[in-house]
């Protein structure tokens, strides 16, 4: 299995250094926990919606949040990429 570029996918991925999780980005992340988290293509996202993981899907897995399967052309969240939905949904709770 390969990852981003078509390097050997790892399935521990090392976070860029210096990488921050901006607003677009964010929302890219909560729509792929929304649409379940596992193998979400962009298909499976309502259409209204689909920008954010076009501009930000590469930066998603730059910083370990998400693994982008080239071949099956899906989206999964990685445990950091959990971890931080968690974090933004407890953010976003009254």
């Amino acid at each position: 299995m390969t990852g981003l570029g078509g390097q050997p996918f790892d399935p521990h991925p090392v976070p860029r250094r210096g990488a921050q999780l901006g607003r677009k980005a964010g929302i890219a992340l909560l729509l792929i926990a929304e649409a379940g988290g596992d193998a979400v293509r962009l298909r499976d996202l309502p259409a209204a919606d689909r920008h954010y993981l076009n501009s930000k899907g590469g930066v998603l897995a730059e910083m370990a949040l998400v693994h982008y399967d080239y071949t099956a052309e899906t989206y999964t969240l990685t445990d950091l990429g959990r971890t931080a939905v968690d974090l933004l949904r407890a953010e976003a709770a009254p």
